[in-house]
């Protein structure tokens, strides 16, 4: 494991500088700055910083003689210069300075993910400012990201990583280890990263770039700050309307704190051990539609599903995966299913209690290593 004494935030702002989570970026450098020392730094290269609401923000440059000591530093990047691979001043300083090899650095990727590759933010008008992954790693080695020379490694959940210069870099961003309509892989310890996925195409291009041993850490669920500690959100059940017998049942089962979704008679469930919980077959007698804002069909962007026959509703959660080619639906990362019997329904169980729960120390944590 590693202990860092340098932390970089890096906030990806949309191309007119809009930024979603602007009200979070005050209380992510309280949290993290109270895991350094009482004299190390805290440096903030964007305005403003405690803005209540969504808003454009400034990004500030350092000067090319400045020095910054060892704590924690946030910066914000257009998605126009990951597209174009800018070079800038400030950008090679916060390089250099997150890979020295005298210190052990970690980079944290502050964004909306899309579950198909991608990271983005929303501009002031709602129109998506978007890039793929990997161009984040291209943008860092032309800025100077390279290879720390004689790294020793040291033991991580997911294989040995570096122990000095950039050793982690955390997609904190929505979906990103899944691609599609696959999922990641739930280990014992941690999780796989589904291929294509944000985080994959991050080691892939790490890389390519020639920087091995590196971490890269993500989620294959809908993510939130709280304090700011990310928190994985696994969404609530799908809900029914219209017909009581047709009812999906949100639950906890008997003496434990953990959820469970009774799924009724008519839907076909399959289990398979170390997925992402089995699939739900959905009846031919069900319409499938995306909700208004996923007009696109994306997999992970919300459905409805309508009984043709009493014109009941079961609305799917962005999070839930719906093949609409399969006709399944898969569950957030992390349950177990039961299955009644061919067209009997079945049960999901959750292996841990809550809807969200930390990232942090949990086998939900998306792990891979470069």
């Amino acid at each position: 494991m590693s202990n860092y004494d340098r932390f970089w935030d890096l906030h990806v702002l949309a191309r007119d500088g809009h930024y979603d989570f602007a009200s979070q970026i005050r209380e992510q450098a309280e949290h993290q700055a109270a895991k350094q020392t009482a004299d190390s730094l805290k440096r903030f290269l964007l305005s403003p910083v405690d803005s209540k609401h969504k808003c454009i923000i400034t990004p500030d440059e350092l000067a090319a003689v400045d020095d910054l000591p060892d704590g924690y530093v946030a910066s914000a990047i257009s998605i126009s210069d990951l597209e174009t691979g800018a070079v800038s001043v400030t950008a090679q300083n916060l390089v250099r300075w997150i890979n020295d090899p005298g210190h052990t650095g970690k980079l944290r990727v502050n964004a909306h993910g899309d579950g198909e590759g991608a990271i983005w933010m929303s501009e002031q008008t709602g129109v998506t400012s978007s890039v793929s992954a990997n161009l984040l790693i291209t943008w860092l080695a032309r800025n100077g990201l390279a290879p720390v020379a004689n790294n020793a490694r040291v033991k991580s959940l997911a294989g040995n990583k570096n122990s000095k210069g950039l050793v982690t870099i955390a997609l904190a961003a929505c979906m990103g280890a899944r691609y599609m309509t696959t999922g990641a892989t739930l280990g014992a310890a941690s999780s796989t990263a589904a291929p294509s996925s944000a985080v994959a195409l991050i080691v892939s291009a790490l890389r390519q770039a020639g920087i091995t041993g590196v971490e890269v850490t993500g989620s294959n669920e809908i993510v939130m700050s709280v304090d700011g500690t990310l928190y994985r959100d696994t969404q609530p059940a799908p809900q029914t309307r219209g017909a009581a017998d047709k009812a999906w049942e949100e639950g906890q089962q008997d003496g434990t704190k953990l959820w469970t979704i009774e799924i009724p008679a008519g839907w076909d469930v399959r289990s398979f051990l170390f997925s992402r919980g089995g699939v739900i077959n959905i009846p031919m007698d069900y319409a499938i539609k995306g909700v208004a804002h996923n007009r696109g069909r994306h997999p992970s962007g919300g459905w409805i599903l309508t009984h043709n026959g009493d014109g009941s509703t079961v609305d799917v959660s962005e999070g839930w995966i719906v093949d609409e080619a399969r006709r399944t639906i898969s569950p957030p990362l992390g349950w177990h299913v039961k299955s009644h019997g061919r067209g009997k329904g079945g049960t999901l169980i959750a292996t841990s209690p809550g809807h969200a729960e930390p990232l942090a120390h949990s086998p939900f944590k998306i792990r891979e290593i470069s």
